[in-house]
């Protein structure tokens, strides 16, 4: 009985979370290319989309009993959902103001982007900067 009304306890949790993240508010915080919070996102969302895949592997393998699998797969899956819409959220609302012109970038911030860019196109990862 306690076990059970635990379990509906953390699931009813789980679900206000998930509700909240996937219903919050539009626009909730100032998309500053100096806040590193579109990394972070995409790290989260990575990291989300790489623990699919190893879950996938391990079942192919057989090291995974098939319920266990799946419900982990459910729960992964709706984290990766929240992820990628929260994601793109971001990443657009970003490119929306700056091509409005609405966000304003210093001329160091500039240049530090547009070096980023130029070693994107060549193909070379920017050195981290910033602890991001």
């Amino acid at each position: 009985m306690i076990a059970t009304s635990l379990i509906l306890l953390i699931s009813f949790i789980i679900c206000c979370i998930l509700c909240f993240a996937w219903s919050g508010p539009r626009e909730s915080w100032d998309p500053d290319l100096e806040s590193g919070a579109l990394s972070i996102l995409e790290r989260r969302k990575d990291k989300l989309l790489r623990a699919l895949k190893d879950l996938d592997d391990a079942h192919e393998m057989g090291t995974i009993e098939k319920t266990e699998y799946l419900q982990l797969r459910r729960n992964n899956k709706a984290r990766a959902v929240v992820a990628l819409r929260e994601f793109d959220r971001v990443r657009e609302t970003r490119l929306r103001r700056l091509k409005s012109g609405e966000g304003r970038v210093s001329p160091a911030l500039r240049a530090r982007v547009d070096k980023m860019a130029r070693q994107r196109r060549r193909g070379t990862a920017p050195a981290a900067e910033g602890g991001e």
